[in-house]
């Protein structure tokens, strides 16, 4: 959300006329260990899905029945149609190439997204503990 806050008040100030922002979220500064205790009136004001990402995640599989399988099951499915997606040039026009160096240094052009991985992620995320919960 910085990203944007600093285009919009660049735009509105002057500064730029056009912005291209991007980011992501990263959960490091969130102390995932330590008990989040939530005002129980916190549900008369907002949405019960409201809160944190991963608490609010836990929440509505509790909520609808979505077990850890289940769960698992969808990552792997939404993984492979990603790599399929990948592999037949569904994503070309959405992502612009961009030079970057590689883990050795060398400079190279990147042009898809290197998340998505060949291997499906179904081993892996069983192994996982994803329980922000207790």
């Amino acid at each position: 959300m910085q990203a944007l806050h600093d285009a919009a008040r660049m735009i509105m100030t002057g500064d730029a006329s056009v912005c291209l922002i991007g980011g992501v979220e990263h959960m490091g500064h969130v102390p995932m260990s330590h008990g989040v205790d939530f005002h129980p009136g916190l549900s008369r004001n907002v949405a019960k899905a409201a809160g944190m990402m991963g608490l609010t995640a836990e929440m509505l599989a509790r909520l609808h029945g979505i077990s850890r399988e289940m769960q698992d099951q969808f990552a792997a499915r939404s993984h492979a149609r990603a790599w399929a997606a990948t592999q037949s040039g569904a994503f070309k026009a959405e992502i612009i190439p961009t030079g970057g160096h590689d883990a050795d240094g060398v400079l190279k052009s990147f042009n898809y997204d290197e998340v998505i991985r060949p291997e499906p992620p179904s081993r892996r995320c069983p192994r996982l503990n994803r329980r922000l919960t207790r």
